[in-house]
């Protein structure tokens, strides 16, 4: 009697454990689709944008896959999360304005560097200003005209050229000699004027390190 118990129970538990093994496995294998075909998207999509703003297609390509898979297994997850929430509860928001949040969230963790969100714009069409700006998980009010104007800026030149190139994390572009440069006072990164005083304009911090100016 006993060996006739445990062996329903057995197949009770291989009956249960089956479903769930070719669950996961679909799932991982859907994951990891999404997560190539992402991956696939931003290095060409990278490599594009990369050799336009002169820093490099190769470059360009790397942070455009890695941002195209991150994307894309977000994206799914936000679906997944969404649709069990349909499923749990009644809810009046769209499918748009779920994702928005929750990929918000997500991205506003300063766990991405500026390039890496940068070449993530080039996925969702967005201006790089903007796309800072997932990365400020705190909102500073910008500077004033008067305190822009009180900010370092030099021209560069041959002599003051730094030995490595300077690439503007705004605007993806090299800081070439001729053009106006500034670099903020405490940290030192340096930009062009126009792109970081844009950004200035509606967030008091660099853009990079998130230092107050």
């Amino acid at each position: 009697m006993d060996a006739v118990i445990g062996g329903a129970e057995g197949e009770i538990r291989v009956y249960y454990f089956i479903p769930r093994l070719i669950s996961g496995a679909i799932s991982g294998a859907l994951t990891g689709l999404f997560a190539f075909g992402g991956a696939f998207t931003g290095a060409i999509t990278g490599a594009v944008a990369g050799r336009a703003s002169d820093c490099g297609a190769l470059r360009g390509a790397g942070l455009g896959a890695l941002a195209g898979a991150v994307l894309s297994v977000e994206v799914l997850e936000a679906s997944r999360a969404y649709w069990s929430q349909e499923l749990a509860s009644n809810r009046n928001s769209s499918m748009a304005d779920f994702m928005e949040e929750l990929l918000r969230g997500r991205f506003s963790e300063e766990r991405f560097p500026p390039e890496l969100l940068t070449a993530y714009h080039f996925q969702v069409s967005m201006s790089p200003v903007d796309v800072l700006d997932f990365n400020d998980d705190v909102a500073h009010k910008g500077l004033s005209d008067d305190s822009l104007r009180r900010l370092p800026w030099h021209k560069i030149s041959d002599e003051s050229k730094p030995n490595q190139t300077i690439c503007c994390t705004i605007c993806l572009q090299d800081v070439k000699v001729g053009e106006i440069a500034r670099s903020l006072p405490h940290c030192q990164h340096m930009f062009h004027q126009s792109c970081v005083d844009k950004w200035l304009s509606r967030h008091g911090s660099c853009p990079i390190c998130r230092q107050h100016v």
